[in-house]
């Protein structure tokens, strides 16, 4: 069994040497090795230590908060988008007890209203808000769920105020090509789309959005994001 830590190692990993004769094809097939090799290392990883790289992802709801907290007014309306469970769009209110929260999601669980927060039944494909309804659209870990990113995007875009903010909490790709393999096996474990750093910014720029920002979040997995844009 490997340690811990073997996670960490992912992104260090070499790729096996391969026995083609040919440089050109053994250099085209490299990143596919590498992306291979990395799949067998997620795979040694027992239960438990991966419960432990799941506590680095609650790493992501400090970074959304910590941004929600950086602007220079406080947001009187906020959209939740893909709020699952509850307990981010809960956090939230809890650190903004007086915006007015409206949380969507394509399936509600059993939770009630609260003073501040309305749960919807929605998808983020058709929002069903007229346009320039809130001062700050959020959503984490949701965007790879997303069936038509594009458009998810450029919804947002639509129900946001002039001067509104978007935010962004999910994983990026950071190549595409390298990480092509490893990105299907996140798509079966957790049952999304995985995209990139280029394609999300460039559906960004298409809705019409300044001031894009992708970051990677400290102290998570190394493909954690925090993406932020203003309308």
């Amino acid at each position: 069994m490997r340690p811990a830590n073997d996670l960490l190692k992912v992104n260090q990993v070499r790729a096996p040497r391969f026995p083609f004769p040919h440089v050109a094809i053994n250099k085209w097939l490299a990143p596919l090795r590498l992306a291979a090799r990395k799949i067998q290392i997620y795979r040694t990883i027992r239960y438990s230590e991966y419960e432990i790289e799941v506590k680095r992802l609650r790493a992501i709801h400090c970074a959304v908060l910590n941004e929600i907290s950086c602007s220079r007014t406080i947001p009187q309306t906020i959209l939740d988008v893909g709020f699952g469970n509850g307990v981010f769009t809960q956090a939230v209110s809890a650190a903004f007890p007086h915006s007015d929260i409206t949380a969507i999601d394509t399936s509600i669980p059993k939770l009630s209203s609260s003073e501040n927060i309305t749960f919807i039944k929605g998808s983020v494909e058709q929002l069903p808000f007229a346009s320039g309804s809130f001062d700050l659209v959020i959503t984490v870990l949701s965007l790879h769920h997303w069936q038509e990113k594009d458009k998810g995007i450029s919804e947002i875009y639509r129900v946001l105020k002039k001067g509104g903010r978007l935010i962004i909490g999910d994983p990026l790709l950071e190549d595409w090509m390298s990480n092509r393999i490893l990105g299907l096996l996140m798509q079966v474990l957790d049952g999304g789309t995985f995209t990139d750093k280029k394609r999300v910014s460039g559906y960004l720029n298409t809705a019409g959005f300044e001031d894009i920002s992708i970051r990677l979040i400290p102290h998570t997995m190394k493909s954690l994001y925090l993406i932020t844009a203003k309308k």
